[in-house]
């Protein structure tokens, strides 16, 4: 008991450290372009303010993350759930993200679903689901370079003997770089980034965004990793009693 609590006394101190490291950048890129706008050091261009604007986007995005999270954290977080077929979801994703995988070089694939009477359906939300759904097909397309492939399927899982439903499993594959395996059990972890240089776009909240919207829906976020060869991230939720 007593060390579990250090731990978490630690994590807690560690947390705030790194929330200070996030927004700090922003927020000095923000300052001391304005002040040298105001000193009349730089001029204040369409593409400065531009600048700006994406930084000020940076710390909304992370305050936005942050407060989620507190909400979840004190049993706040309203769900309105929705039936949802896992098909159309599919068709949706796949179409928001093809452009983004198409610059990038990488193909998206998500085949079609086995015919199932009646189809797959869950009672999610379907902003949340979205959102958990969007990470985690973002984080694959960022960690995938070109020529690579992004593969988003969906399966019913542990259907009883009476055909009563059981699990719908939602998963994304990508052929990326990997994640080592004393790495893999930390990517939950608030703020945390296996890419030490920061280099990569977000928060460092998403994933733990991710796994806490899975759980509130009664489901499950699980990730596996070989380096070198990619992840796959299986988002599972319970299926609707009419599936």
């Amino acid at each position: 008991m007593a060390a579990e609590l250090e731990r978490r006394r630690i994590a807690s101190q560690q947390f705030s450290a790194d929330i200070a490291h996030e927004l700090n950048t922003p927020l000095s890129v923000i300052r001391g372009t304005l002040e040298a706008m105001q000193d009349g050091t730089l001029p204040a261009t369409p593409e400065r303010l531009a600048r700006l604007q994406v930084q000020a986007g940076q710390v909304q995005h992370i305050a936005a993350d942050l407060r989620l999270l507190s909400m979840a954290d004190a049993g706040d977080l309203t769900l309105r759930p929705e039936s949802l077929r896992a098909d159309h979801l599919l068709e949706e994703l796949a179409g928001a993200f093809s452009e983004a995988a198409d610059r990038q070089g990488v193909t998206l694939h998500a085949p079609p679903l086995h015919a199932h009477a009646p189809p797959l359906t869950v009672q999610a939300d379907p902003l949340r689901l979205g959102q958990i759904l969007g990470n985690l097909l973002q984080n694959a397309l960022n960690h995938t370079p070109a020529g690579g492939r992004v593969t988003l399927t969906a399966s019913a899982l542990s259907f009883s003997d009476d055909g009563a439903p059981g699990e719908l499993a939602v998963t994304v594959q990508d052929t990326g770089c990997g994640i080592p395996a004393h790495q893999l059990p930390l990517v939950f972890d608030r703020l945390y980034r296996a890419d030490p240089s920061r280099s990569r776009p977000g928060s460092g909240l998403g994933l733990s965004i991710a796994r806490t919207l899975a759980e509130a829906h009664g489901g499950r976020l699980t990730l596996t990793s070989v380096p070198g060869q990619g992840t796959t991230a299986t988002l599972t939720l319970p299926l609707s009693s009419t599936s």
